[in-house]
C-alpha cells in the first residue's frame, strides 16, 4: 500500500495504478458491459471480452488504449515509465533517486513543472520508484484523492 498523506488513508497500489490511468494517463474505465454502446464495437475490434476492463483514451476520437489487466504503473517498472513519458509529454521535468537512508532504499521522484516555477516543485518519497513516480504525477496534476 501507498504511504498516506497526513489524514488521508492508504491507497493499494491498484488503486494508484487506477488513478493514474484516469488522472494522468487521461484514461477512461469501462468494464464489461458497462462500456456504452457507442465503443462497444472498438473494444471489441481488440478482442475485449465481457468481464475485462476496458480503458479507452478519449482525445476527440474513442480508441481502446489498453484491454485486459491494468499496467501495474506503481509497482511494475516498465509500467512506471509510462507514466514519466506522459508527464514528459506534458512538460514536466522528471527525476528519480535512489539512496540508502536505512537498511531498506528510498526513493525520491521530483517533477518540475513547464517553465521551472520553483514554487510548483513536486517531491515524493516511498520505498519503491514506481509508487513514488505515480503519487508524485498525480500530486504534480492536481488529481491526488
Amino acid at each position: 500500500m501507498t504511504a498516506p498523506r497526513a489524514g488521508e488513508p492508504p491507497m493499494t497500489h491498484r488503486e494508484l495504478d487506477q488513478q493514474v490511468a484516469e488522472r494522468v494517463m487521461g484514461w477512461i474505465h469501462y468494464a464489461g458491459l458497462a462500456i456504452p454502446a457507442k465503443h462497444r464495437e472498438i473494444a471489441g475490434q481488440y478482442n475485449a471480452l465481457e468481464d475485462q476492463e476496458v480503458w479507452l483514451l478519449n482525445d476527440r476520437r474513442m480508441a481502446c488504449k489498453h484491454c485486459g489487466t491494468l499496467p501495474a504503473f506503481s509497482t511494475d517498472p516498465a509500467a512506471m515509465l509510462q507514466v514519466v513519458e506522459r508527464m514528459r509529454e506534458q512538460g514536466w521535468t522528471v527525476s528519480l533517486t535512489g539512496y540508502r537512508k536505512t537498511e531498506r532504499p528510498e526513493w525520491i521522484a521530483t517533477m518540475h513543472p513547464p517553465g521551472n516555477d520553483p514554487m510548483r516543485l513536486i517531491c515524493e518519497s516511498g520505498g519503491t520508484p514506481g509508487e513514488v513516480v505515480c503519487r508524485a504525477a498525480l500530486t504534480a496534476l492536481g488529481g491526488r484523492e
